[in-house]
């Protein structure tokens, strides 16, 4: 904003609370930068202060005055000095008025004084001193305004930043936490598979069987089989569910009868996100023909274990 196009009446309305913020920012911007500015924003505040201690404010601008412009102390402190001095100034303009004064010695105020003293002179430089006081306590005002309300849109900005990356971040959490909802539903749902191994020359050195994770013994025809093909060394059972979060587990598989087949301690899962894969190698002779239970347990610190899944699978040999 150039000197030129700063106007009184502007300047008036900026001190009376009556400019939007970005035009108040703008002026601020204006006379900080710009002493001609600097200056008559000074020489405005002191004629509306001037008026105001006269009456000489309308109705409404008096209203905005004691309501805007009255809030700082050094603002209202400045508006008394103005008050003290008027009836002062008012007695040297009044119309008529004479002064005179008395000089005994011709001399001596000669040689004491190059001019002649006049009460009006004194009391001009008093309003003039009074007159720069005030005009820098305002421009100081003016200056500190500008600063903190510089400060305040840095903060805000900052703070707008702010909300908004944590805003992205949970975003970006919510939809992950979806994602993996919805990969162990699928997991969950998913009919286990029956692995027959394929024919060959050779017999193979283990078969896999993968078991869905259950707190219930399924019905006869949901019962997952596994195919052994003769000379099968091992039989390797694998189990998906979620992350529980056990220091260590066991697992237990027994016959349709509850004779135990084998038993391992502190089984460790391969954790890929939330979800843990449990594999257990088993003997191949240890199975007959029939239907057989894993048991997963969470143990816990103290020792205790807890029941997380049971599964139920069929052996067929051949």
């Amino acid at each position: 904003m150039k000197y030129s196009e700063v106007k009184d009446d502007e300047i008036m309305h900026y001190l009376l609370g009556g400019l939007a913020e970005t035009e108040q920012m703008a002026l601020e911007e204006a006379f900080v930068s710009d002493p001609n500015i600097f200056t008559l924003v000074a020489e405005v505040e002191n004629n509306l202060i001037d008026d105001y201690v006269r009456g000489q404010l309308a109705p409404r601008e008096r209203e905005l005055f004691e309501r805007n412009f009255l809030t700082s102390p050094d603002r209202r402190r400045r508006m008394e000095i103005a008050k003290s001095l008027l009836p002062g100034l008012d007695r040297i303009e009044a119309p008529g008025a004479n002064h005179t004064a008395t000089v005994e010695n011709p001399v001596r105020r000669r040689r004491f004084f190059s001019f002649s003293f006049k009460p009006q002179i004194a009391l001009n430089l008093a309003m003039a001193s009074a007159g720069l006081l005030m005009a820098t306590s305002g421009a100081w005002l003016l200056q500190e305004n500008w600063r903190l309300r510089q400060e305040l849109r840095i903060a805000q900005e900052n703070a707008a930043r702010q909300a908004h990356e944590l805003a992205r971040q949970i975003d970006n959490e919510r939809q992950q936490n979806v994602r993996l909802a919805n990969e162990i539903a699928q997991l969950r749902s998913r009919p286990a598979p029956q692995i027959t191994p394929s024919p060959s020359m050779t017999a193979p050195g283990f078969v896999t069987l993968l078991l869905a994770s259950a707190l219930r013994y399924p019905g006869a025809g949901d019962i997952p089989q596994l195919t052994v093909p003769p000379n099968t060394g091992q039989v390797r059972l694998v189990l998906k569910m979620e992350d529980s979060g056990y220091p260590s587990y066991r697992a237990e598989i027994q016959s349709a009868s509850g004779m135990g087949i084998l038993t391992v301690d502190n089984l460790k899962p391969t954790l890929r996100r939330s979800v843990a894969t449990f594999t257990v190698f088993v003997p191949s002779d240890k199975f007959t023909a029939g239907v057989y239970t894993l048991t997963l347990n969470g143990v816990g610190k103290n020792g205790e274990a807890d029941i997380l899944s049971k599964s139920s699978f069929r052996i067929e040999k051949r």
